[in-house]
């Protein structure tokens, strides 16, 4: 976790939880409609994931104007829904990824991939 700000010309770099005026200028995040998703999870889901250690979010403020312009999340895993192509899997294996056992490949495959990801395969890796 960044304890401390970061500033570039331009920009500075804060903490979500790192005062509770952060966490009430969420509420005002505007977003294009293409991007409405990203501001649903500003307002209604980063403080929770930080909460839970789940993740980390970080605002990144105009340095003129003290508006949030940005943000980013740091999590704790990452995931792919590879191809199933053995070299492809050979490769994201190298890279730390696993796959779930069985039984709950079979669960995610029935209740929680999209359709757009059918054939591939779900693997994982907690960082």
């Amino acid at each position: 976790m960044i304890l401390f700000d970061i500033e570039s010309e331009n920009f500075v770099y804060e903490h979500l939880q790192r005062t509770q005026i952060n966490l009430s200028e969420i509420k005002d995040f505007k977003v294009r409609e293409t991007a409405f998703g990203l501001e649903c999870y500003l307002k209604d889901d980063a403080e929770n994931d930080e909460n839970l250690n789940m993740s980390r979010t970080y605002l990144i403020r105009d340095k003129f104007t003290n508006e949030i312009a940005a943000y980013f999340v740091g999590t704790s895993a990452l995931y792919v829904y590879a191809l199933p192509y053995p070299k492809l899997l050979k490769y994201y294996r190298a890279l730390g990824f696993q796959r779930l056992s069985p039984e709950n490949e079979t669960f995610l495959h029935k209740y929680v991939k999209p359709d757009y990801d059918e054939g591939c395969i779900f693997m994982y890796q907690t960082l």
